[in-house]
């Protein structure tokens, strides 16, 4: 998870207290992955739960007995939560994320950030300016062989870093969910599978010098890539694939 916009808020969340939870965007990561594994934790309660579909907002509500649900954003928005949880469409994350700055919540947003630099930009800065937390849901460096890897890096047990390599494999046909449409989604397997690996060849190996790749369709015929590669450089020497 990474933490963007302001690090240092004047009254911060402190993990002393039940912290209440909204929900916008109700996909299948949602429903079978976020919302069961956020209701494991002690100290995390859902509250709200926001969808375009009325109707899916009721159901995924009713299953996980949130407060209540909405299909109108604003009122969602003035619910009783601290933290928002953004799982919809990829074109839909740059206007929820500003309107939920702006009304104070802090938001754990699910990647890609936005569709563009400068939309990811602008969401940055409105974060900042209404301090509140904004970070992205990149959840590998998070798991414990990353966390092992990474404290074996820094402390030299394996000298210096010649290259990193990553690979992410899903077989997912083209269908009607959001991903297959370029309007909605931004682009195919490097815009979704692919943000986790360049997360963590950052994570493993630092800032990036130098880097080339290639994107196409090489197993299904659809609007978005379902191939990535690339070769980067890294600033202190290195490189990663």
């Amino acid at each position: 998870m990474n933490v963007l916009g302001n690090k240092n808020l004047k009254n911060p969340i402190y993990l002393n207290r039940k912290l209440k939870w909204g929900v916008a965007g109700c996909g299948k990561f949602a429903e079978t992955t976020f919302i069961p594994t956020l209701l494991q934790l002690k100290k995390s309660s859902l509250v709200s739960i926001y969808s375009s579909d009325i109707n899916r907002s009721k159901e995924i509500a009713n299953k996980f007995f949130a407060k209540n649900y909405f299909d109108d954003y604003q009122e969602f928005l003035k619910q009783d939560f601290e933290i928002l949880y953004i799982g919809s469409a990829n074109n839909d994350h740059s206007w929820q994320v500003i309107q939920a700055a702006k009304a104070g919540k802090h938001i754990h947003c699910e990647k890609p950030l936005a569709l563009s630099y400068k939309e990811a930009e602008e969401m940055v800065n409105v974060c900042k300016e209404n301090n509140v937390f904004l970070s992205v849901n990149y959840v590998h460096r998070f798991h414990p062989l990353s966390v092992k890897a990474k404290e074996i890096i820094e402390k030299g047990m394996i000298g210096s870093i010649v290259s990193v390599s990553t690979t992410f494999n899903i077989d997912y046909e083209p269908d009607d969910n959001f991903r297959f449409d370029i309007e909605q989604s931004g682009g195919g397997a490097f815009r979704d599978l692919g943000t986790h690996m360049i997360d963590l060849l950052r994570f493993f190996g630092g800032e990036v010098l130098d880097i080339t790749g290639f994107i196409d369709n090489v197993v299904y015929k659809s609007e978005v890539d379902d191939f990535a590669a690339a070769v980067l450089k890294y600033k202190k020497g290195g490189y990663g694939f």
